[in-house]
């Protein structure tokens, strides 16, 4: 079952949180926990900025976008046929444990 083995992974994670790492310095990962739901924002209110840091907001000469806020997913698409955008999230919920190994 899908779910035993993300809750698996989940728990790892939760309990780590805490953890001193081996290597290198101890991060407080709450400066990094998103505040606030970025909620429905329109890529067109946000292209100047996208196109400052040199992306191409009219999506051309791509085979697809993934745009993301925090941990909000405000745009997927597919412009070839035959490739799958989506958020880790969702691919495990459509793909399960194939993808366990990555």
């Amino acid at each position: 079952m899908v779910s035993s083995w993300r809750n698996k992974y989940r728990m790892l994670a939760r309990n780590s949180i805490d953890k001193t790492p081996m290597y290198g310095p101890d991060i407080d990962i709450s400066e990094y926990i998103p505040k606030e739901d970025v909620g429905d924002i329109d890529i067109e209110s946000i292209g100047n900025i996208l196109e400052r840091v040199g992306i191409d907001v009219k999506e051309r000469n791509r085979a697809a976008s993934y745009y993301q806020i925090e941990s909000s997913v405000l745009r997927t698409v597919a412009l070839q046929p035959g490739i799958e955008i989506m958020s880790l999230e969702e691919a495990l919920d459509r793909y399960g444990q194939d993808l366990e190994e990555y």
